[in-house]
C-alpha cells in the first residue's frame, strides 16, 4: 500500500488486450520519473501478440533512495502496438508509488545536572531523543516510571524532524541515595499513525 525511502517493493503490471482484434508487435517500456526509484529489471518488454481478451503478466521490482522525496511518485508505462490493420497505437499509463516516511525514534544521550547526586537535592535528567527516521516524529511525548522519587515523570517535545534531536527533560528530587532503574517510554505519531 505504501513504501517507505530505502525499502524496495514489487509491481505486478498486467497488460491486457481488451480491443475486438489482435494487438502485435507489444512494446513496455518503463520509466521512472525520480531519481530516487529505480527499476531492478529491464526497462523494456516485448510481447509478440496478444490476442482479443487476453493477458500478460509483469513482475517489476523497484528500489528506492533512503532519500526519496514523501508523496506519490508517479512511474509511467509507455505501451506501443501494432493493430490487425498493422497501424502503430500508443498509449501511456502511470503507477502511482505512495512514498510515506517512519519516524524511528532513539536516545542520543542522557545527562544528569548535577553530575554528581547528593541525597535530599534536586536533579535534572536530561534524555536527548534522536530521531533517526525519514519522516516527523509529531506529538512526541517522553515518560520515565518505575523510579521511586517524586518530581516532574513526563516530558512533551512536539515534533521532531528526521536526523534531529530534542531533550526530555526531567525535574526530580533525590530524596533518598541509591541507584534506581526507570524505563523510559517514548510516544510519537508518524505518517502511518
Amino acid at each position: 500500500a505504501s513504501v517507505d525511502p530505502g525499502d524496495p517493493f514489487d509491481v505486478t503490471l498486467t497488460i491486457t488486450n481488451e480491443g475486438q482484434a489482435s494487438a502485435g508487435d507489444v512494446s513496455i517500456r518503463i520509466n521512472t520519473s525520480s531519481d530516487a526509484i529505480t527499476l531492478g529489471d529491464p526497462e523494456n518488454y516485448y510481447i509478440p501478440e496478444l490476442d482479443p481478451g487476453e493477458s500478460s503478466v509483469l513482475n517489476l521490482t523497484f528500489e528506492t533512495d533512503t532519500a526519496a522525496p514523501l508523496g506519490l511518485t508517479p512511474i509511467v508505462v509507455d505501451i506501443t502496438y501494432r493493430s490487425a490493420e498493422l497501424e502503430t497505437f500508443r498509449q501511456a499509463a502511470t503507477i502511482g508509488v505512495p512514498i510515506v516516511g517512519r519516524a524511528e525514534m532513539g536516545i542520543a544521550s542522557i545527562r544528569t545536572d548535577p553530575v554528581r547526586i547528593t541525597a535530599g537535592s534536586p536533579v535534572d535528567v536530561t534524555i536527548r531523543l534522536e530521531n533517526t527516521g525519514t519522516a516527523d516524529a509529531k506529538s512526541v511525548r517522553a515518560t520515565i516510571d518505575d523510579i521511586p522519587l517524586a518530581g516532574t515523570k513526563e516530558s512533551f517535545l512536539g515534533t521532531i524532524e528526521p536526523g534531529n534531536d530534542a531533550p526530555a527533560v526531567f525535574a526530580l528530587d533525590a530524596d533518598r541515595a541509591g541507584a534506581f532503574d526507570y524505563t523510559l517510554t517514548i510516544e510519537y505519531v508518524d505518517d502511518y499513525g
